[in-house]
């Protein structure tokens, strides 16, 4: 098995910022496990995309879920979807308030450039104070994990996204 890599971003003022990327050979569609079962925590090896302004949610998923599968953070959902453009993700842990773009609007464009994986993500929050985006959140059928969060249960919802 690959270690799991932590990717940091850097950056200068002034400057461009660096986003160092470890991208792994993908397994082809048929060799992947079979789904798993709600409450049942995910095969080894999964790839999962963590997208949080804070780096420190980053760390703490990547803590959580590392050596057993492969973490790649992103601190801006651009930064993201370019990560998306170039590898495959099992699950995608997205936050919901974010400077550059909310968490349903991430979703939003995920679903227009890569449609296949937009039911393959999760909201993440700290919790959600406007009503107009506890409304959008409401009609949407991607679930959510509410910070802070066990440990079991983003295990159990990686399962149910990477299945």
């Amino acid at each position: 098995p690959v270690p799991a890599r932590v990717i940091s971003p850097h950056s200068t003022p002034g400057e461009a910022g660096r986003l160092p990327v470890l991208l792994l050979p993908g397994e082809p569609e048929e060799s992947r496990p079979p789904q798993a079962q709600p409450g049942v925590e995910a095969p080894a090896g999964r790839r999962v995309l963590v997208i949080d302004d804070e780096p420190e949610i980053c760390s703490a998923v990547t803590r959580a879920l590392s050596p057993k599968h492969t973490v790649t953070c992103a601190t801006s959902p651009s930064a993201a979807l370019e990560l998306l453009r170039r590898a495959s993700f099992d699950a995608i842990f997205c936050d919901v308030m974010m400077p550059e773009m909310s968490g349903p609007e991430f979703l939003a464009q995920l679903s227009r450039q890569s449609p296949l994986l937009a039911p393959r993500l999760a909201f993440i929050s700290g919790g959600v104070f406007a009503p107009k985006t506890q409304q959008l959140l409401a009609g949407l059928p991607n679930p959510m994990l509410e910070k802070p969060f066990e440990l079991a249960q983003l295990r159990s919802l990686l399962a149910r996204l990477a299945a």
